[in-house]
């Protein structure tokens, strides 16, 4: 009797983790769970001889690129990477960065939800992905972020593979609008992504503000927002009256918060947009500020002395971009085009592809995602994952399987002691 009782039990489990399994991929995503490391990153761009220590270093990942898609990421990563350099300020700081790529093998192409008419399409979205980068965040169609847990397994794999990176950027394999910015840059492969990137950075890294009116909850004071109206105490009084920067409202009678441009970076895309000069000065700091002070005396030509943003090079001509002789794949840097000169914003609220007044925050890239076949980047850096179900899912099946037993059980002695 009781070896029968043991065997129904096992039976029981099995039916009842089989239908749960079913059940779990029904209008759910059940992603793949272990990443496998592979290789070490590539360096796409900067000088290998600067030790990563010395150095402000950026590594970027991708997301929803399949194992015949990598020579993709890899094309894509080094673009992104020569058009950053080559904006104003980072150009004069390009002898103090370098950027590397690390690839991840995604078990399906794409993002979640990218060309999900709603929320409730793109939830039904169920493509596997290493990070699991979605559109819809929020209910904003063109915001592509990460979940909270996701955002942590990205920078639990910076570490793992590079703990010297002091930023990652997350590459999508979608060509559709959209991107966000925080803790981890997130852009999409649209024609925009250059300038969408560009802007993400300035969230990221020198943690500037929209100077668009991106809402309520982002009004924070930032090296480039603020409450203080007086030109002679806002704290950019030392540019005030140069190359247009001022002090100015933000538009759609948002009162008390004020900016220091009208054509900036932080408000508009597009090649023709840079950033204003309260803004590079930001960026500079930041860089400077990851940087070491013998590699940042370098590259000003000095031996002692105070390092500060305001004594660094200001313009393209001096320090500039490393030569060809000092870059990794130097025939990466090709000119490269603008892209749509749409309007973008950052974070939580992206604005519509060009119109970047009437809604917060942005991202995107732009080339055609090649199709089967296509060649894989020989020796790329990759991570690949595999297709089990997650630990957590089949926590919750045991869990959820032992306590229908334990009914069963209970209500088999039950009716034993009814009768």
């Amino acid at each position: 009797m009781a070896e029968r009782k043991h065997q129904r039990n096992l039976i029981w489990a099995a039916v009842i983790g089989s239908v749960m399994l079913c059940l779990s991929n029904v209008g759910g995503h059940v992603r793949a769970s272990v990443l496998e490391a592979a290789g070490q990153p590539t360096l796409v761009y900067g000088d290998a001889n600067l030790a990563d220590e010395d150095a402000f270093v950026l590594l970027i990942f991708g997301d929803g690129f399949r194992a015949d898609e990598q020579a993709l990421f890899y094309e894509q990563a080094r673009t992104a990477a020569v058009y950053t350099m080559n904006t104003s300020p980072y150009d004069e700081l390009s002898r103090l960065c370098k950027v590397y790529a690390y690839g991840t093998v995604s078990v399906e192409s794409g993002a979640l939800g990218d060309h999900a008419r709603n929320v409730r399409e793109a939830n039904e979205d169920s493509r596997d992905t290493c990070f699991g980068s979605h559109f819809w965040s929020y209910g904003m169609q063109r915001l592509l972020s990460l979940e909270p847990e996701d955002e942590l397994k990205v920078e639990a794999l910076q570490e793992e593979v590079l703990p010297t990176a002091d930023y990652s950027i997350l590459l999508v394999n979608s060509t559709v609008y959209g991107g966000s910015g925080g803790n981890i840059c997130v852009a999409s492969l649209h024609e925009s992504s250059m300038e969408i990137l560009l802007h993400e950075l300035g969230h990221t890294v020198a943690k500037l503000a929209d100077e668009y009116w991106a809402g309520d909850e982002y009004a924070e004071e930032a090296p480039n927002m603020t409450t203080e109206s007086d030109p002679k105490k806002v704290r950019w009084s030392s540019y005030v009256g140069v190359d247009g920067v001022g002090v100015y409202p933000y538009s759609h009678g948002k009162e008390g918060w004020y900016k220091p441009s009208e054509n900036c970076k932080m408000q508009y895309l597009g090649k023709e947009y840079e950033f204003c000069d309260v803004c590079k000065e930001a960026i500079r700091k930041a860089v400077c500020e990851q940087s070491s002070p013998e590699a940042v005396r370098r590259l000003l030509g000095e031996q002692d002395g105070e390092i500060t943003a305001g004594n660094l090079p200001q313009n393209e001509e001096a320090a500039g971009s490393p030569g060809q002789e000092s870059l990794v794949d130097a025939e990466g840097q090709k000119s490269v085009t603008d892209g749509s000169g749409a309007e973008t914003g950052h974070g939580a609220d992206l604005p519509e592809e060009g119109s970047m007044e009437e809604s917060p925050r942005s991202s995107g890239v732009g080339q055609s995602v090649p199709g089967e076949g296509a060649g894989i980047k020989e020796n790329p850096s990759v991570i690949s994952s595999d297709d089990d179900i997650s630990l957590s899912t089949a926590a919750v099946i045991f869990v959820v399987s032992a306590a229908l037993i334990v009914i069963v059980n209970w209500q088999g002695k039950g009716r034993r002691h009814r009768r």
